[in-house]
């Protein structure tokens, strides 16, 4: 199994995505993420603000996790690859006013304070 982790970029007023040649503030989740999975997973993380997302990755899992400025990208994320017919998606870090939205795309949604697992056949 393999697992590929998108820490999700904002999308600037004009609609471009937002990126940047070096992160300043690094989160920790997909160092602690990859630390927490057995060792016969595989796990490939993506920090979309300094590099592109694999569209075509192989991954069985597709994890998707970003602030509340980046939840729209996130969204369109989980869209892009539901399209792409990837059976898993999980979103996490996720505030109330996205939750309806996210839960026609995935099928785990959680959040950091509470986790709040859903799940629904794709």
């Amino acid at each position: 199994m393999k697992v590929y982790f998108i820490q999700s970029t904002p999308y600037a007023a004009e609609g471009q995505l937002i990126k940047k040649s070096k992160l300043y503030f690094v989160g920790l989740a997909p160092a602690i993420l990859s630390a927490l999975l057995p060792d016969d997973i595989a796990f490939e993380a993506c920090l979309e603000t300094i590099e592109d997302v694999d569209f075509s990755t192989d991954a069985d899992l597709i994890a998707i996790s970003g602030m509340g400025h980046a939840m729209v990208r996130s969204i369109d994320l989980a869209r892009r690859f539901n399209r792409n017919k990837v059976k898993s998606h999980s979103i996490f870090n996720v505030s109330c006013c996205f939750l309806a939205n996210l839960m026609r795309f995935c099928n785990v949604v959680g959040r950091a304070s509470r986790t709040r697992f859903e799940r629904r056949s794709i």
